[in-house]
């Protein structure tokens, strides 16, 4: 049982003080390993759709940074399976690179843990790790949201760019130097990699099932007609070109595979749309 204590309000500062932290939402139980789809359900009891909040819990309490790690460690092989396929790796070098992403995801939370302040949750919310969600997350280029936030002296910040520095060496030797900027270009792309599996999952058991080879086309034709991506940063979903996605598609997709992708692409928009309400709708008005 992980229960969260009521005074936690006030060191969460709570940002709508007419939403009361009940006992209902203030504690929840939780028992065995957490699997990834467990993970997210455990986090989304634990706090509601609010970023600071959420992100300010999870801190406080390392039984779910654990659980969160747990849940990770089984979601890296679905995040870059396609850059392993893709790259032909073999079975020890996918088992030391996982082993080297969690390490570098481990020890970032270690340094975020130890002083969760708010410079840090926004470098957070900047590169969109506020979800807590096991199956997207990842601390990849964390530190320079960090330094764009608290500013290059932050200590926390020098620790990640230290954790970042450290497993570059280490990737470097494993992949190469070209293997190694393709997993920066990759990670760069890593929010497209859910997108893709949606497709994916709409086509799968059937004839029209994508190959290893088209997952790996689409996912760098959506990053590429993403302005953010083009400039250096990751893929801010807002920035892609879906017009000029579905123009090329045709390429190397069948008219099945196409029809998958407009119909995720029109269920991408939904939400989104539905998501910006919902954050219109839970803004203090003035």
């Amino acid at each position: 049982m992980i229960r969260l204590q009521m005074e936690d309000a006030k060191l969460l500062r709570w940002p709508n003080p007419s939403v009361v932290l009940s006992p209902a939402n203030a504690t929840f139980s939780h028992s065995g390993s957490a699997g990834a789809n467990e993970g997210k359900d455990v986090f989304a009891k634990a706090a509601p759709n609010i970023s600071d909040f959420r992100l300010k819990v999870f801190f406080a309490h390392p039984e779910l940074q654990a659980m969160f790690l747990s849940a990770r460690k089984e979601a890296l092989v679905a995040q870059y399976g396609s850059f392993i396929r893709g790259h032909a790796l073999s079975e020890s070098q996918t088992s030391s690179l996982e082993a080297l992403l969690m390490r570098r995801e481990t020890q970032a939370l270690d340094v975020i843990a130890s002083d969760p302040s708010d410079p840090i949750l926004r470098a957070l919310r900047g590169a969109g790790q506020s979800t807590l969600d096991p199956a997207s997350y990842s601390f990849a280029g964390l530190s320079p949201q960090v330094e764009g936030v608290a500013g290059p002296s932050d200590p926390a910040g020098e620790l990640l760019r230290q954790n970042d520095m450290a497993f570059a060496a280490e990737a470097t030797a494993l992949l190469g130097a070209d293997g190694f900027q393709q997993l920066q270009d990759y990670e760069r792309a890593l929010s497209v990699v859910p997108l893709v599996a949606n497709v994916a999952g709409l086509l799968s058991g059937g004839s029209d099932a994508l190959s290893d080879a088209q997952t790996q086309r689409l996912t760098q034709l959506i990053a590429q007609s993403s302005g953010s991506y083009r400039n250096g940063d990751t893929v801010q979903l807002g920035s892609i070109n879906w017009d000029a996605v579905l123009t090329k598609a045709p390429a190397f997709l069948t008219p099945g595979q196409m029809n998958a992708l407009q119909t995720n692409n029109a269920r991408t928009i939904e939400m989104r749309r539905f998501s910006a309400l919902l954050r219109q709708a839970g803004t203090p008005q003035k």
